[in-house]
């Protein structure tokens, strides 16, 4: 009879034992893949931040795109070649006198 309660008793404890090293051993592992956690957290959140912001910086260079800019702009907005610009600018110096005689005019009577 001793010999069967101490076994029960052994058991009872090697059972314990086991559920205790159980308990330790998911609390263990636990604070190890929480703490593993944390720190993928972290790596992920720099290569969502580092990644877009270096491709934006490798590609939005001026230099590898700055012939095509160039290119562009010189179709969409040709130089612009007067064939008679000599009469253009006598044109403007006519209209412009007639104005100034106009507000000169209007002055004069202002004044008088």
């Amino acid at each position: 009879m001793r010999l069967a309660v101490n076994a029960l008793q052994t058991h009872k404890q090697t059972k314990a034992n086991r559920l205790e090293t159980r308990l330790h051993f998911t609390q263990t592992s636990l604070c190890s893949e929480i703490m593993a956690r944390w720190k993928m957290e972290i790596w992920k959140m720099a290569i969502y931040m580092i990644f877009p912001v270096g491709c934006f910086h490798l590609f939005n260079q001026p230099q590898l795109f700055e012939e095509y800019v160039l290119k562009v702009k010189k179709e969409m907005y040709p130089p612009v070649v007067y064939e008679n610009e000599a009469t253009y600018k006598k044109a403007i110096r006519e209209i412009n006198a007639e104005d100034e005689l106009k507000r000169l005019k209007a002055l004069e009577k202002s004044l008088n």
